[in-house]
């Protein structure tokens, strides 16, 4: 486990956390889908990549664990 890679992880969550309502919403009003498909995929391929580094470190129940990871370490730098 390391920084970056919890960084890599939480961020992937956020990204494809974030893009799904867009997602539902862009289906909703008929418009293109491309971009916010785009924002799940990458995110779900960011956590899938630092999942197959170490798949029991960052396993998905173990999300909360590298969210409170990340916080305490921009915790720590911005003190």
């Amino acid at each position: 486990m390391s920084a970056l890679h919890d960084g890599i992880y939480v961020a992937g969550a956020l990204l494809a956390l974030f893009a799904i309502p867009g997602l539902v919403t862009a289906f909703a009003d008929r418009r293109p889908l491309i971009y916010m498909a785009v924002a799940v995929v990458l995110g779900l391929a960011a956590m899938g990549w630092v999942w197959w580094q170490d798949p029991v470190a960052y396993a998905p129940r173990n999300l909360p664990d590298a969210v409170f990871r990340v916080l305490g370490a921009l915790r720590q730098e911005f003190r």
